[in-house]
């Protein structure tokens, strides 16, 4: 049965380069632009952002900073900063957590957990927001998102499966879900059938937060393109992970036949 398996294990170059999903980060003086934009200054740290909320007038910001790169093991702290304010209403919201990644051959697998914390001030219904599905479906259904104060701390452990078939093509399987919140009573939650989410102190049941995808990423020398299909207990949150469209630029490329070991790179600056 082992024996079988060798062929399909040795038929794909290891695909351990810096994904959204993995504790690798881009090599030193390489940059990305695209959906997610970064750039890392120095070797094993990653600057990036989400770029289309930061166009749409959410300045946000992530980092990663790779605390181990062994051959088959890599450990990153990640954390991140978001902001929106407009139209009478005030956001933020910061994350901090660890990303772990291994591989063997063409497979690897990548775990996370994060804490998210988030205050939220003003009205939602005078934005542009309040336009943009599914918060738009919850307004029009007479959910009040009017004199807006609440606070929200949640855990959210996340995991994805990468298979690189070929050494362009990776197929990825991806989960996450909020497992621990306290959360201030928001009114609207119940238009999203979340009722249970109202005022919850503790532990979080997965069938209202889960978020599962699988997706086909291609690479070439330097854009990467991926798309794919997901469910989630909010409607369409699964789209976030399945679409990246992105150019890397300085340092090696993105193409799989450019990428080094594990701390190979680092090792070498």
């Amino acid at each position: 049965m082992v024996l079988s398996l060798l062929p399909l294990v040795s038929a794909a170059p290891v695909d351990r380069d810096a994904d959204s999903w993995s504790a690798q980060t881009l090599a030193p003086g390489q940059f990305q632009l695209g959906t997610h934009s970064g750039a890392a200054p120095i070797a094993r740290v990653e600057v990036g952002t989400s770029t289309l909320p930061l166009l749409a007038g959410a300045p946000n910001v992530d980092l990663k900073v790779q605390a181990v790169a062994t051959a088959p093991f890599d450990l990153a702290l990640v954390g991140g900063y978001a902001r929106f304010h407009g139209e009478g209403l005030e956001a933020w919201t910061v994350r901090a957590g660890g990303r772990a990644s291994a591989w063997a051959g063409p497979f690897s697998v990548h775990g996370s957990v994060l804490w998210h914390g988030a205050m939220v001030t003003g009205s939602l219904e005078e934005t542009w927001l309040a336009t943009v599905p599914p918060l738009s479906w919850a307004v029009e259904g007479g959910a009040g998102f009017a004199d807006l104060d609440d606070a929200i701390d949640a855990v959210r452990p996340a995991v994805a499966i990468a298979w690189a078939v070929t050494d362009t093509d990776t197929v990825v399987l991806r989960g996450e879900g909020w497992v621990w919140a306290w959360i201030d009573p928001i009114p609207g939650l119940e238009l999203y059938g979340l009722d249970d989410l109202q005022g919850h102190k503790g532990p979080l049941p997965l069938r209202d937060t889960y978020v599962a995808s699988v997706s086909l990423q291609h690479t070439w020398d330097h854009a990467r393109l991926r798309a794919g299909l997901g469910t989630s207990a909010v409607p369409l949150a699964w789209v976030v992970q399945t679409v990246e469209l992105s150019w890397r630029f300085g340092g090696p490329t993105g193409h799989p036949s450019d990428r080094s070991e594990p701390g190979e790179a680092q090792a070498s600056g």
